[in-house]
């Protein structure tokens, strides 16, 4: 939460892009931990640090694999996308629970979640909207909190310190905690009535459906690559003729004079 304070009182400064990098990836492992220690139920925090500092790279393996495959979702249309998300989503609880890595527990994720995407999506908004009404107050009571909790275009125009601060403070201590623990009883509960057995036959074709939607994330990303430099290059292009013109010529001149 320091990096966090830090990265808003740095404002608009050359620092507040790492430090904000930083905060980030910070609170993505406390997160982590949180999750390792409600799901284990250790007493001990430094005991969770251990355990999810010794697995982050898995981690951010599986981090990977789950945005190629939502992304290639996502490049066959919005609906594709939400339901690649959501049946992936409780790929870490499954990691962290289970200590499943790789593609294991991406396919015990699809396995667990498939038919109850309608279940998921209601649950996810019943946890944005009491989010929500618990969040109105603060909105009414500290200034510039509703622009860094919304992230609206108000924020970038006038950044409040004391609004990015309390909005930090609140995630830290309420919104991801709160989140955390609600979808670990989720994930119990949908995992507690799947009762039949995953068939190494079913695991496979489930991988198989996995590879699929990250081979097209990987080319729809190659793709978009490519159209934007093309578009970059042709104005790039456009620039170098703009600045032969005389009119232009005759302006940089003059500057230099």
């Amino acid at each position: 939460m320091f990096l966090g304070v830090l990265a808003s009182v740095a404002g608009k400064s050359f620092l507040a892009v790492p430090l904000h990098i930083l905060t980030g990836f910070s609170m993505f492992v406390a997160g982590l931990v949180f999750t390792y220690f409600i799901v284990h139920s250790t007493g001990s925090v430094k005991r969770a640090y251990k355990s999810i500092l010794h697995i982050i790279i898995p981690i951010l393996f599986i981090s990977l694999l789950m945005g190629l495959a939502e992304v290639g979702g996502y490049f066959l249309l919005i609906v594709p996308g939400i339901v690649i998300s959501l049946l992936l989503s409780q790929t870490y609880l499954v990691m962290i629970s289970e200590h499943k890595r790789g593609y294991s527990a991406l396919v015990w994720s699809w396995y667990y979640s498939r038919g109850r995407l309608i279940s998921l999506i209601w649950r996810f908004i019943v946890l944005g909207f009491v989010i929500l009404i618990l969040t109105i107050p603060i909105i009414l009571i500290i200034p510039g909190f509703s622009s860094e909790f919304f992230n609206s275009a108000e924020k970038v125009k006038s950044p409040s310190s004391l609004g990015a601060i309390a909005n930090l403070i609140w995630n830290v201590m309420f919104i991801s905690p709160f989140s955390i623990l609600y979808s670990f009883a989720l994930f119990k509960s949908i995992k507690e009535t799947r009762l039949e057995e995953l068939s190494d036959d079913e695991f496979k074709k489930i991988k198989k459906r996995v590879i699929i939607f990250q081979v097209i994330g990987v080319v729809g990303c190659i793709i978009a690559l490519a159209l934007v430099s093309f578009i970059a290059g042709i104005a790039f292009l456009k620039f170098l003729d703009l600045i032969k013109t005389e009119p232009i010529q005759g302006l940089l001149m003059g500057s230099f004079i």
